[in-house]
């Protein structure tokens, strides 16, 4: 089986894969995966891009810049104003981007842990574990769990979840 030292991973050029549900992730690919756009990003001689390959590279990785975000954007990457985003800095910010990202699994994950590993979770548990803002919200949303051997009251964290990430029609 093929694998790289570290020191050849980091050389590798890194992506920003979109889900169909929208969740973004940086992975890294090889040289000879790595489209015209990576390499053409990743090709600087000091690892920089300036200003107009940064805003073709966010667009072309689904972001929706109006003027007003891509200044903000920039003050985030290019704080001195050069008109110019270091590797380091453009890293920083795709990490920060993606960190933020909750997905309807992670969000499924952490009601499992407040149902204490059921499928189901109860009114009383929400507004035990939540500030009375989100256990309320949730309440009012969370469908009913037709599961066998639930109990009266329990409540479709799953289906909500789902929902919440546009993966369902709830």
């Amino acid at each position: 089986m093929f694998s790289l030292t570290p020191e050849q991973q980091k050389e590798q050029p890194l992506t920003l894969e979109r889900s169909h549900t929208g969740v973004r992730r940086l992975r890294r690919t090889g040289s000879e995966g790595a489209s015209g756009r990576e390499q053409k990003h990743s090709s600087k001689k000091n690892g920089a891009m300036e200003t107009d390959d940064f805003r073709a590279c966010l667009i072309s990785m689904g972001y929706d810049l109006g003027e007003v975000e891509f200044a903000r954007i920039m003050i985030l990457v290019d704080p001195n104003g050069s008109g110019v985003v270091s590797f380091q800095s453009f890293i920083d910010f795709m990490t920060r981007e993606t960190a933020d990202t909750d997905t309807a699994e992670q969000v499924v994950a952490s009601f499992r842990i407040l149902a204490t590993d059921k499928p189901y979770i109860l009114v009383e548990e929400l507004r035990r574990e939540l500030p009375p803002e989100q256990a309320e919200y949730c309440i009012m949303r969370m469908p009913p769990y037709k599961g066998h051997g639930a109990p009266p009251g329990a409540l479709d964290y799953t289906a909500f979840s789902t929902a919440l990430y546009g993966e369902s029609d709830l």
